[in-house]
């Protein structure tokens, strides 16, 4: 997530830059955060800190910031894009998806509100 926000950061200021896709690898978009992680205590930690404060975490910020761009951003959604990753691609101006794309909020099904954008970037889909 951190570098991404940073390469978010980088792009806006480059004033060449003239739009932004956004894309996964190997047929997928992204199948969210990666649940192993937590597993260390310190990541768990972490995160349980940018859930808890008050300003927005780290988790929404890596979905919104595209947002903040002077250019288009564009999602190309392939395979597998759920959760997080549903979200993030719900951050970009354009989301294109392909025939075989897998869109799922997960979190809904165990009783759990998405909370990385979706609440906000979901009303403005047109």
């Amino acid at each position: 997530m951190d570098e991404l926000i940073k390469v978010a950061h980088k792009l806006k200021r480059n004033r060449e830059v003239r739009a932004v896709i956004l894309m996964g690898v190997d047929g997928n978009f992204s199948s969210g955060l990666d649940l192993v992680d937590l597993n260390d205590p310190k990541n768990l930690g972490l995160a349980l800190y940018e859930l808890a404060k008050p300003t927005p975490s780290k988790f929404q910020k890596v979905c919104l910031i595209w947002q903040s761009l002077p250019v288009p951003v564009i999602a190309v959604v392939q395979g597998v894009c759920v959760g997080g990753g549903l979200q993030l691609a719900l951050g970009a101006d354009i989301r294109i998806a392909a025939m075989d794309a897998c869109l799922s909020v997960l979190e809904t099904k165990w009783g759990l509100v998405a909370d990385m954008g979706i609440t906000h970037t979901a009303c403005d889909i047109r």
